[in-house]
């Protein structure tokens, strides 16, 4: 990876130009498309079903929208070429949520560590291989949409701290 595609940006900054005006956690998922099995998005909307809307903000990227709950701040890419967007996008974004049901070594969890984006995903593929839980993200052992809302909810609580010079290392 070429990290001077994916400088830092400043957290704050990076929400509000995207347009996220609260100082809820910010839950992103990218993938091709939300509408990719194998990309687990399914897995994500009904984990998040279970969480206080309250709490977080979800981006999504990739394909075309899908519903969420009306009360959760939903903002939603089709496609983004342009890798300075993305980057902001990243930036944005508290945690990044990779729940392949299969993977090999996802670009998604790169350009997230990248710019010092933690990230939760299953433990299979490379994922397995480069997340670290506690040091530069969760990695939950069932491929399941409870064991990944009780992930999100541990980080949305608080339970983990990522330094985001480490996560990027």
């Amino acid at each position: 990876m070429d990290f001077s595609l994916y400088p830092k940006i400043e957290k704050g900054i990076a929400k509000k130009g995207i347009g996220i005006s609260n100082d809820l956690k910010t839950i992103l998922f990218v993938a091709h498309g939300t509408d990719v099995y194998r990309k687990g998005y399914d897995i994500l909307i009904s984990a998040i079903k279970d969480l206080k809307t309250d709490q977080f903000n979800l981006i999504s990227v990739g394909g075309d929208k899908i519903e969420t709950d009306s009360k959760i701040n939903h903002i939603h890419y089709n496609r983004i070429n342009d890798i300075e967007k993305l980057n902001e996008i990243y930036s944005a974004a508290d945690v990044t949520i990779l729940p392949s049901r299969e993977d090999n070594l996802p670009n998604v969890m790169l350009e997230s560590m990248a710019n010092g984006t933690p990230v939760v995903s299953f433990g299979h593929g490379g994922m397995a291989e480069h997340i670290k839980t506690g040091t530069n993200g969760i990695l939950i052992d069932e491929i399941s949409s409870i064991a990944l809302s009780h992930a999100i909810k541990d980080f949305l609580d608080g339970k983990y701290f990522f330094d985001s010079d480490t996560v990027r290392k």
